[in-house]
């Protein structure tokens, strides 16, 4: 990995020096007499052997006032030894030490050289004033002086070459050269004459190449040349200019805190950097005035770098991990959607950030993503590898990583959020109070848990463990620990040794134990070239009774299972040692200027000099950025959904006191969370939604959770139209397990009224509030059918004063989006404010149209079946595309059937107001509504073009008239039909017939009781029916029955010439062309209205008799769905297992028979088609869009990717560039393109 150099300037009032520069890799040092950090020195081409170098710079430049120009100190720091070579054994001695690159691999006691020391040609040594060394690749001639005679050199960009193969025939003896000496560049002192202020600093390049330029440093100051305090620091990397020898005209102005009181402001033009950068430095500005107006500051002790170690509390990370991405996978970036690469949609997103890294990186932005994304790179690595130059394959590796890394950090990752974590170590880590203590520790403030639950384990894929050691290596500099669970069973051989072998040393125990809870951490006598694994070593173990699982297991008692999250929690909150827990999920971040608030808001918790007993808070909530706003119209819908909640009605409980914990990066109480439950609760079912279980134990003993607006922490959202509907149903999935909670009962039994009302919204408010008006939606078509089939009509209705005459255009849901607009009036202006606002209402109305819709199916399916499961939403990115089949999988029971069911409720009372000859309301948004939930995954799926249509609805086509072909002979091993149907969305050869008879087949393991109350609700409603419509519609039934008859006729050929398609497209044939022939006969004069209610009454009748013939043959056989389980170790034990199967086999035939001839088949088949016709044509318009401007995807994904006009083929999308633009020498360097003159010059040198 190329490390930039890090040098340090400490300019003061009265002296100034470079100091040695930092290593960022390395182990903390620091110096007693200035607090500067120690270390190997690295530069901007690798490390000090790679290319003989620690830092470059020939001159400073200093402001000493905000107006004063700048004055200039050459820096002329001569770090050359002299070496006098006087005989040929002196001369043998030196070349078997000197490496192709002129640099000593081990000392030469007598000639003087020192390990590490570089050979110098006298151009070089004489060749002006700085800290530069010669350049690896020159390009002008230099001479080497060997006895008082300078041998000229050809102008090579292999010099150095040459000079070894000059230096190694030589024969004259004494031989002077010159040597740099490393030690000699990690420091530049600069003395004022007089005591001045350091406004900003900068410097001059030296004639050196760029890539050896510095790009970030530390400046300290001094008046007295022993005391210093850090001014500066510059931790990100600085792009220098490509000239030599010129000031880089970059002034870097000191810290605000650390310069004289009365200074002028410093003014910054934000419409000049990145939108995301202005934003948060507008957030952050504004934000430090309510620190200020705390009150809690007390000058020279609570501000920020006056704090002393024991001022600041210890605060421990978690950041729980089970499935979710680490680092992005290259087979993930490089992979399409059908027109982009997801490296090429993350770029989009990120374009001025892509450049920036692009050059850091020394290749131009379009250069390096079609390297990345062709495969380029590792067809370097294998031509490196087969060449033997192990530092360049390493090297590209390492770019290779490091794209990943970029990518993962503009995407919802574990490695994202441990940065951001870390943003806050290196916070404490620059406090001068830390850095003038030695002995201080950063361990002993904070800590980071990464609680990975699955590390380590056979069944984990290798890449993900590899990963997670990798962000370990990358910040090994910081208390980066690993808590993982331990499983003898399914850990790897390596772990099983770490352990088993810490056990031994650290306690001498030499036993066995199935199951503990591991600390890891980084190991410091890692080198290298050992085996990666060897990174982390084991710090603690805690051996425990039961495993650490997802979900129920059979050897497992019932009262110890565990839920995934929380279980990560708790294992992480056995080892953690901080005052203050920091909660935090795998997809969220930080930005620096936040992390350095955190001491000030962990202040909330406990007044200055008072002990545990005045604690204010247990639970510190405080705002969110959604960082995913800017990835479509999903995200951005999202992000606002988020926002509103996390910030607004997070403010607005918290003064009520009804604030309860939901998941976000919330600050506990350590100490008392480990003594009171842990910070959420791991019973699988009730508390699926875990994290709200630890407000609900705040609030139930007596204890606050408050909310704070000036800290604002990153976090993501679903971005991708499927994973947001997971999404909002694995919340409401929960909240129906809240509702059963024995939590929520004794809080409520002890609340008031008015507090009531408060928790009721805290808690489970929204969840109910969308069941009531997902019913109240088909009881108002249902209404109007009642009152059209009384013959009232709509004046009827309006002389009672009923809002029912009237069409309701606008919903009370639309008074939701008030709150969002007047925050962001008070936060942005008005202007502004609806600036952001008016566009985004189209995008949310769609989308929570949609989700609304989702959440009340969960909460309503949740109730019915009392279990609450988990479900992964992946966080898919936003361009993700998804076909029709997938939709159908998801939204076929809570979406497109409630739609159908409304849109044929409307047909018939259209249809009986034409009958009855009354006036009939539009119910437009009704309309609207149901059209949304039919169409809304295809206006949302992303990147539609007519091959992705052909290739969709060529999918869904075979998946609807699939055959079955599931065996349906007794097998003792799968006795039940439905383990051996295609139902699930992941099987490939899954049809439509398999999967609602699976769907039918789930009755079989229901009780009694279930079955006779779901036979009575459906003859009640049989009877409601009968009751409320005419004589003549009942009439009907028999023109309906004989049509059933004739399709049993039809379906009876189709079972006997194996199940023809034709022969079911001529049953819907039968049906579409019954329709007018019936209407033209039996005088019913075309009264549709009169033959659909015909129509229901019939498959209604049909509906109950089914169940009851099902609740008999279920009485009859007693089929036991378990009975693959029955033992057969003697002849009567088969015997009764082939009985008990063959009685399952029969149930099962005869659910299957009713399944078909019943119509229930048909009509699943009749919707699918008719899903199939609104998908084509929704999806059609939106292909004609995109192929007329990309319109779709200017509005779903960014502008970005809208492309060009009127194309039918349109191009992916690539950084800007082009792809004939000459090679950078990076991509020179890397590609091996100079190997041919290298492999020529060797053969001289040889």
């Amino acid at each position: 990995m190329l490390r930039p150099t890090t040098w340090c300037t400490q300019p003061g009032p009265s002296v100034g020096r470079t100091r040695r520069p930092r290593r960022r890799s390395s182990p903390r040092s620091h110096s007693a007499s200035s607090g500067c950090a120690s270390a190997l020195p690295s530069c901007g081409g690798g490390s000090w052997k790679q290319a003989g170098r620690s830092c470059c710079i020939s001159g400073l430049q200093v402001r000493h006032g905000p107006r004063s120009n700048a004055e200039s100190y050459s820096v002329d720091k001569v770090a050359a030894k002299l070496v006098k070579v006087t005989s040929a054994v002196q001369h043998t001695e030196l070349m078997q030490v000197l490496d192709d690159r002129l640099i000593a691999t081990t000392d030469v006691p007598g000639l003087g050289v020192k390990s590490g020391w570089q050979l110098l040609s006298q151009s070089s040594q004489n060749g002006g004033s700085g800290t530069s060394t010669p350049q690896r690749e020159r390009s002008r001639g230099s001479s080497l002086n060997i006895a008082g005679r300078p041998l000229k050199t050809s102008p090579s960009r292999n010099s150095m070459a040459e000079d070894l193969l000059n230096l190694r025939n030589a024969s004259n003896f004494p031989v002077e050269l010159s040597f740099a000496d490393p030690e000699g560049y990690r420091e530049v002192e600069i003395v004022f004459p007089r005591p001045r202020c350091i406004y900003a600093v900068s410097f001059l390049t030296t004639g050196d190449e760029r890539q050896f330029d510095p790009v970030c440093w530390e400046i300290d100051g001094s008046v007295d040349g022993s005391s210093w305090m850090r001014l500066q620091t510059q931790s990100g990397e600085f792009d220098t200019p490509s000239m030599r020898r010129c000031p880089v005209e970059t002034f870097f102005v000191t810290e605000p805190w650390c310069k004289p009181q009365g200074s002028s402001l410093v003014k910054v033009d934000l419409q000049k950097i990145p939108a995301a950068v202005s934003e948060r430095l507008c957030f952050f500005a504004n934000s430090l005035r309510a620190i200020l107006k705390s009150g809690d500051l007390r000058p020279g002790r609570d501000t920020l770098l006056d704090r002393k170690v024991g001022n600041v509390p210890t605060l421990t990370q978690v950041v729980p991990v089970y499935e979710e991405q680490v680092l992005l996978s290259e087979e993930f970036l490089c992979a399409s959607d059908g027109r982009n690469s997801n490296l090429g949609f993350t770029i989009s997103q990120a374009e001025d950030q892509w450049e920036i890294f692009a050059r850091k990186q020394g290749m131009a932005p379009r250069e390096l993503y079609n390297s990345f994304t062709c495969g380029e790179l590792h067809e370097w690595v294998r031509q490196a590898e087969v060449d033997q130059d192990w530092t360049k394959a390493k090297e590209i590796r390492e770019l290779i990583f490091e794209v990943r890394f970029w990518a993962s950090q503009r995407s919802q990752t574990v490695s994202r959020t441990v940065l951001g974590a870390i943003q806050y170590h290196k916070v404490l880590e620059m406090l001068p109070s830390v850095q003038a203590s030695p002995q201080t520790n950063l361990e002993g403030l904070v800590q980071l848990f990464i609680s990975h639950q699955t590390y380590g384990h056979k069944k984990q894929k290798e890449e993900v463990d590899q990963d997670i050691r990798s962000l370990i290596w990358r910040y090994r500099q910081y208390p980066v620990f690993l808590v993982c669970d331990y499983d003898a069973e399914l850990a790897r051989p390596s772990l099983k040794e770490m352990v088993t072998c810490h056990a031994a040393r650290e306690h001498n125990f030499t036993g066995r134990f199935q199951y503990a809870s591991l600390l890891l951490a980084f190991n410091e006598n890692y080198v290298q070239g050992q085996p990666e694994e060897n990174i982390v070593k084991v710090v603690e173990v805690l051996p425990r009774v039961y495993p650490l699982v997802l979900g129920e297991l059979e050897h497992r008692p019932p009262a110890a299972k565990t839920q995934g999250k929380a279980g990560n929690q708790l294992q992480a909150l056995r080892f953690a040692p901080g005052h203050y827990l920091q909660m935090m999920d795998a997809n969220m971040g930080a930005f620096f200027g936040e992390a350095c608030k955190v001491p000030f808001i962990l202040q909330h918790f406990q007044p200055a000099g008072s002990d545990r007993r005045t604690v204010q808070a247990r639970i510190i909530g405080f705002r969110e950025h959604i960082f995913t706003g800017s990835h479509g119209a999903v995200g951005a819908a999202m992000a606002d959904a988020e926002w509103t909640f996390g910030t607004i009605c997070q403010r607005f409980l918290a003064g009520l006191g009804a604030r309860m914990h939901y998941g976000h990066p919330d600050f506990l109480d350590g100490f008392w969370a480990s003594n009171r439950g842990s910070m959420s609760k791991a019973s699988p079912v009730l508390n699926l939604s875990e994290d709200i279980f630890a407000g609900f134990n705040v609030l139930m003993r007596g204890e606050r959770s408050t909310h704070v607006d000036c800290l604002e922490w990153e976090k993501g959202r679903e971005v991708s139209f499927n994973s947001a509907s997971l999404f909002f149903t694995k919340v409401a999935s929960g909240n129906v397990g809240v509702m059963r909670s024995r939590d929520l009962k004794t809080l409520t039994g002890s609340m008031n009224i008015a507090d009531s009302f408060s928790f009721y919204f805290a808690s489970v408010g929204f969840y109910l509030y969308n069941v009531v008006t997902d019913i109240s939606m088909s009881a108002y078509v249902f209404i109007f059918v009642l009152l059209t089939l009384s013959s009232k009509s709509l004046d009827d209705i309006g002389k009672l004063d009923s809002l029912l005459a009237a069409e309701w255009v606008i919903s009370f849901g639309t008074l939701a989006m008030f709150p969002r607009l007047m925050e962001l009036t008070l936060e942005y202006g008005i202007m502004e404010g609806f600036i952001r606002f008016l566009p985004s209402i189209p995008g949310a109305v769609l989308v929570f149209t949609f989700m609304n819709k989702s959440i009340a199916e969960a909460v309503g399916s949740t109730m019915q079946t009392g279990i609450a499961s988990y479900v992964s939403t992946g966080r898919p990115p936003a361009n993700d595309h998804y076909g029709w089949r997938d939709c159908y999988f998801f939204y076929r029971e809570s979406h497109y059937y409630p739609a159908v069911r409304i849109l044929i409720m409307y047909a018939v009372y259209r249809s009986l107001a034409e009958t009855f000859n009354v006036a009939a309301l539009p119910m437009m948004v009704l309309l609207g509504t149901a059209c949304v939930w039919l169409a809304g995954p295809m206006l949302f799926c992303p990147q539609p073009t007519f091959w992705s249509l052909r290739d969709d609805l060529s999918e869904f086509w075979c998946f609807v008239i699939g055959t079955p072909h599931a065996e349906r002979s007794v097998n003792l091993k799968e006795v039940n039909l439905e383990e051996r149907l295609a139902a699930q969305k992941d099987d490939a050869t899954a049809n439509l017939y398999d999967v609602w008879l699976f769907d039918k087949l789930k009755h079989k393991r229901a009780p009694m009781l279930a079955r006779v109350m779901e036979i009575a609700v459906a003859m009640a409603l049989l009877v409601v029916m009968l009751a409320v419509v005419f004589g003549t519609m009942v009439d009907q039934i028999r023109s309906v029955v004989l049509l059933v008859l004739l399709n049993y006729f039809i379906l009876a050929l189709w079972r006997v010439f194996g199940r023809p398609t034709i022969l079911m497209m001529l049953s819907g044939v039968l049906w579409i062309c019954a329709v007018p022939f019936v209407l033209n006969s039996q005088s019913l004069g075309g009264q549709y209205g009169t033959l659909l209610v015909a129509f229901i009454l019939t498959f209604q009748a049909l509906t109950v008799i089914e169940k009851a013939l099902l609740l008999g043959a279920w009485v009859c056989l007693r089929p036991d769905p378990d009975c693959a389980s029955m033992p057969e170790s003697s002849i009567e034990e088969l015997r009764q297992k082939r009985d008990a199967a063959r009685r399952v086999q029969s149930y099962d035939a005869v659910v299957e028979y009713f399944y078909l001839n019943f119509m229930s088949y048909q009509w699943h088949l009749y919707v699918s088609i008719m899903l199939l016709a609104v998908n084509l044509v929704v999806q059609l318009g939106v292909a004609v869009l995109e192929m007329l401007g990309g319109l779709q995807s200017w509005w779903l994904l960014g502008s970005k990717l809208r492309g060009g006009c009127c194309r039918v083929r349109r191009p992916e999308y690539k950084p800007p560039g082009s792809d004939h633009d000459p090679p950078s020498e990076r991509r020179i360097q890397l590609s091996g393109e100079r190997e041919g003159l290298r492999s020529r010059l060797g053969k001289g040198i040889s």
